[in-house]
């Protein structure tokens, strides 16, 4: 049976995608045929591409990260003008028997604010033009203290999904185009040292071709974008 190579995945991590460049390029370098050293200018200047798209990778990830810390932010402090609402309410209306006070909370505090933000947005709809309506001054500053906060909310999770959506196009168009490109550089390389093993009269041109390609387990890196969980703090 023809000796043959790993296949390279999206799955891999950069450290693997780096290391299988790098011990090929040093092999070819380290041979005593120059038809076979001359091949390690390839693995040189993929070696380059490898670092560009490893830069990208890292930097849209890191813009996810800080979305998904300006979500749970967001939440937060909605979560927190949501109960400065109800204190002021409370202590406008006497309580929450008062009509007015079920007029926003039909259910319990904790049940809204345990909500992760999109819903809890969703929920408070209209609270901030009608608290803004309200004879209490306590109660219309607790509203716009509230507007101010979906809208802050609401920016976050604009900001996460266009994080996720860029992170997602990279792995697509970026990642997944160098790993094909580097598996193809090595199943060409590959050949051409088959061809250059024959010419050398090797005794198993593929076994000799192989030799220059590192055997090793894959090391899985982080997963494919995938849409992230509502967050709840």
């Amino acid at each position: 049976m023809a000796a043959a190579i790993a296949t390279l995945r999206t799955s891999d991590s950069f450290d693997t995608l780096w290391e299988e460049i790098v011990y090929t390029e040093a092999k070819l370098l380290g041979d005593r045929s120059p038809e076979a050293t001359k091949l390690a200018k390839s693995f040189s200047d993929i070696l380059k591409r490898w670092a560009k798209v490893r830069d990208d990778r890292y930097g849209h990830w890191r813009i996810e990260v800080v979305a998904d810390a300006g979500v749970d932010t967001a939440d937060q402090n909605l979560d927190e003008a949501t109960s400065g609402v109800d204190d002021a309410l409370q202590h406008a209306t006497g309580g929450t028997a008062n009509a007015r006070y079920k007029r926003y909370f039909k259910v319990a505090l904790s049940l809204i604010t345990k909500l992760g933000l999109q819903s809890q947005l969703l929920k408070l709809a209209g609270w901030a033009e009608s608290l803004a309506s309200e004879p209490e001054k306590e109660v219309r500053d607790a509203g716009k203290q509230l507007a101010a906060c979906m809208k802050a909310g609401d920016e976050a999770i604009t900001a996460r999904t266009k994080a996720i959506g860029g992170r997602a196009d990279h792995f697509a168009r970026e990642l997944t185009s160098f790993v094909d490109d580097v598996n193809a550089l090595r199943e060409g390389t590959f050949g051409q040292l088959i061809a250059i093993g024959q010419k050398r009269k090797k005794r198993s041109p593929s076994a000799w071709a192989a030799r220059f390609f590192r055997k090793g387990s894959h090391t899985a890196a982080e997963p494919a974008p995938a849409p992230a969980a509502e967050p709840k703090a």
